[in-house]
């Protein structure tokens, strides 16, 4: 039995699932004030800053975990981080003369991003150079104070020992039995009191407060590492602009009181993703607001919480809570309307960000790290285990180290069907988690070299594990692209009036002039009549057009005349669409008739022919912020994937029109950040194709797969592409009779009669006939491969047996293999697919 005495605050629910660590007293298991903890949910990590920050105020901190990135890097904060990073590098190398860290310092500065970061927060290349030279005597102060024999007497009032090692920097921890997570700045091994001991360091560059957020961030510290059987019982927090370094002790009811806190937090985190119906009234469930008109005012949430409030009720607050007035201000330029629909989408994101609701058993979790073993996390797909480091490459861009890892059993084979160059992964040890995160750079059966924030040869392991994750930056990305519709600026309203108010868009009639213009380009001379008045008619459009492509109907060819017309217009376009190849595949068409653009996004997510083009490889040159804005301002055509558009070039530029491929397969939130960009936009897609992926059901039925083309779709703003090239008659009845009730039409007869000219060749099964027959009628084959007994549920090798034949029969009868495409809906079975495939022509 286990005798248990906690604070209702802390907000446990009859269902919770708990994790105890109790202390035995006459005889019973006890938790209370003095020893003992209760943690609810501990699978749900919680970050460290999360936790501190809401000991001033938790409705804060459960806005911030929402919607992320509302919350702008401003200069302060890229100091600060430039100076933590600055201190970790000149201490992991332990070079500490003047010079030495000078060097860092130009390193920093000519490194990949630095300018990028500096152009984002309008931040001089001047100015940053001279507050990072200005910490050199600083470092060198807290250096010679604490790490080189005390070279400097200590104040009465900072920590009198001494710094004996550093032994880790950035060092990632995750502790599940206490649901906390979390990096530590600094750790090293320490003498004080006559002992040695590790301790971790929080770095703080601002002044000396000493407050209780800033202790507290040392506390959980402490709590983590202890419970990963490190010897720590303090902590340091260092001030390092005033080198003020003072020892932090912890006791049980500090530890105990930020493990309620915790516990408050995750009532809050988890509620929110448990949304019932109707979605139409949700509201967030937040703590009660703070009573500080200062912090209220200056809050970067005030919109986001105002909004809550209002669906809440502002009656309900205390007559002196400055919300009572600041909160319908700061919402005065919206109406109800606008309101639930953010609310809505963020009722939907939180319920696709509940992995635990998918009801899907393939699906990564995090919480699989510890309650399943590496073997059983292997057998699902989401794991490579029992490898060893063959080479590490230090120093890569962006601090990362290259890691090169193999089996340690030389005769087994890297089963990687799951995993793919860009993988966010996650690396573990038989003792602990994720001792280090990263991304897949290249993987092949007998090795994988991965990315990481760490050199794993340092860790003194000798097997590791690699867990696919998921990335976190495409659920932050929508909501903070959907805080977007909260602002009073222009942008926001035109985009309220239009996304969710529905107005209808107005449309300029046609003239003789514009007319003129377009048959002078000679742009759309090889274009039908439906092609040439979709263009027409968007070009015309004060504020958005649609364009529905069926397909072989030139969509694609349509959009790039269409966007080499606005350029000779005199107008900016910004291209973007949900997948990388969908954007390239228009810029691959521009760049072939030599129309000039940037390419935004990692070098290697874009089609070789383009590296060109790439901002990763055209922004080298620049080497001031300056530089960056004036050839990001001077291109009038840049493409990106509607989550790359939280780029600083578009939060710092307005584009004439924005056009989204493919707009029926991209979830309406994240395309939201690339209209805000924009005077007017142009969505182009096919409703009756693919619609948005979204893993939870309950999202699905309750209409997140509806996109934004779909919900703008109306014919007084929808061009129709109906005539096709692509497919001969019987697909296109096939088409039609399923799908497009008779609209997709054959451009002309050689189209509609086109088969194969196959080599005869000889066969023995019948439908093996059928596969390389020339017979107009044979141009749709279904084929029943049967009922197939598979451990996994996106593999089918009979399919790729079946698959294999045809693609051989074909081969024979005189088909190129280039000319044969074969589709799967699993990317397990492409992987699959391209291994067979591969085997084929080896």
């Amino acid at each position: 039995m286990i005798k248990c005495v906690y604070r209702l605050h802390s907000l446990f629910e009859v269902g919770d699932i708990v994790t105890v660590m109790a202390k035995k007293v006459n005889g019973h298991w006890s938790v209370n004030n003095d020893h003992g903890f209760v943690t609810r949910h501990s699978d749900f990590l919680v970050s460290g800053t999360t936790i501190v920050g809401s000991i001033f105020c938790s409705r804060r901190s459960i806005l911030a975990d929402i919607y992320k990135g509302l919350d702008c890097s401003s200069a302060v904060m890229v100091i600060g981080t430039l100076i933590h990073q600055l201190l970790q590098t000149v201490l992991k190398r332990k070079q500490f003369n003047q010079k030495d860290i000078k060097t860092v310092i130009d390193e920093m500065i000519n490194s990949p991003g630095f300018v990028h970061t500096l152009y984002e927060c309008d931040m001089s290349f001047e100015t940053t150079k001279k507050e990072l030279m200005n910490f050199i005597p600083k470092i060198q102060t807290f250096v010679k104070t604490y790490l080189v024999g005390n070279q400097i007497r200590k104040e009465k009032n900072t920590w009198q020992g001494e710094i004996v090692s550093i032994e880790d920097i950035e060092d990632n921890l995750w502790v599940p039995a206490f649901g906390i997570k979390g990096k530590v700045d600094i750790t090293v091994q320490a003498n004080y009191d006559g002992t040695t001991k590790i301790m971790p360091i929080e770095l703080k560059t601002g002044r000396a407060s000493g407050s209780e957020e800033h202790r507290g961030q040392v506390l959980l510290y402490i709590i983590m590492m202890k419970e990963l059987g490190m010897n720590v019982d303090s902590g340091l927090l260092l001030y390092l602009r005033e080198n003020v370094l003072t020892q932090v002790n912890v006791s049980h009811r500090e530890k105990r009181d930020l493990i309620m806190l915790r516990n408050r937090l995750v009532h809050y985190l988890k509620t929110n993703k448990m949304i019932s119906d109707p979605i139409d009234d949700y509201i967030p469930i937040l703590p009660e607001p703070i009573n500080h008109h200062s912090a209220c005012s200056k809050c970067p949430y005030l919109t986001a919480c105002s909004a809550v409030l209002s669906k809440e009720g502002f009656e309900k607050l205390d007559l002196h809570n400055p919300l009572k007035r600041l909160g319908p201000q700061s919402i005065s330029h919206l109406k109800s309307e606008h309101i639930n629909y953010v609310m809505q989408w963020t009722a939907f994101l939180l319920l696709e960000n509940s992995i635990e609701n998918t009801g899907d058993n393939l699906c990564v979790k995090s919480s699989d790290l510890w309650t399943l073993s590496f073997l059983e996390r292997e057998k699902r797909g989401n794991c490579i285990s029992l490898l060893k480091i063959k080479n590490v490459v230090k120093e890569q861009k962006n601090r990362y180290y290259l890691n090169t890892m193999e089996k340690s059993d030389k005769s087994d084979k890297i089963k990687f069907t799951n995993f793919s160059v860009n993988n966010y992964i996650v690396v573990s040890t038989r003792r602990r988690n994720a001792v280090a995160t990263g991304f897949i750079s290249a993987i092949t059966e007998t090795s994988i070299d991965v990315l990481l924030d760490r050199d794993l040869s340092k860790l003194g392991s000798n097997e590791f594990h690699i867990d696919k994750h998921e990335p976190q930056s495409i659920i932050p990305f929508n909501f903070s692209s959907l805080a977007l519709l909260l602002e009073p600026s222009e942008n926001s309203a035109q985009l309220r009036k239009f996304i969710i108010d529905k107005e209808i868009p107005s449309f300029l009639s046609s003239d003789n002039h514009l007319n003129s213009f377009i048959k002078s380009s000679g742009l759309t001379l090889n274009l039908n009549s439906s092609q040439k008045s979709a263009i027409i008619k968007t070009l015309t459009a004060d504020n958005y057009a649609l364009i529905k492509g069926m397909p072989g109907t030139g969509k694609t060819s349509t959009v790039v005349a269409l966007i080499q017309l606005l350029v000779l217009m005199g107008r900016s376009v910004l291209v973007t669409s949900h997948t990388h190849s969908a954007v390239d595949n228009l810029l691959l068409l521009l760049h072939k008739n030599k129309i000039d653009f940037l390419r935004l996004g990692s070098k290697t997510r874009i089609h070789p022919d383009l590296w060109g083009k790439c901002d990763e490889v055209v922004s080298q040159r620049c080497d001031t912020p300056e530089k960056l804005s004036k050839l990001y301002n001077q291109v009038n055509i840049v493409g990106v994937t509607c989550l790359g558009c939280g780029h600083a070039l578009l939060k710092k530029r307005k584009f004439d029109v924005c056009i989204v491929d493919e707009a029926t397969q991209v979830v309406q939130s994240s395309i939201i950040a690339a209209l805000h960009s924009s005077k007017m936009f142009v969505l182009v897609g096919d409703p009756q194709q693919l619609p948005p992926l979204i893993k939870n059901k309950k999202a699905k039925e309750l209409g997140m797969d509806v996109s934004m083309f779909e919900r703008l779709d109306r014919p007084s703003v929808t061009s129709i592409l109906h005539v096709q090239y692509r497919m001969n008659g019987p697909i296109v009845e096939l088409a039609n009779k399923y799908t497009y009730n008779g609209s997709l039409q054959c451009a002309n007869n050689i189209v509609k009669y086109a088969t194969l000219k196959l080599n005869k060749i000889k066969v023995d099964n019948e439908w093996c006939k059928d596969i390389v027959s020339s017979d107009l009628n044979k141009s749709v084959l279904l084929l029943d491969t049967g009922t197939v007994n598979s451990s996994s549920a996106d593999t089918n090798l009979i399919e790729i047996n079946v698959i294999r034949k045809i693609v051989l029969l074909l081969i024979q009868s005189g088909l190129l293999a280039k000319s044969i495409g074969v589709i799967a809906p699993y990317r397990a079975q492409v992987a699959l697919l391209k291994n067979e495939m591969g085997a084929m022509h080896s």
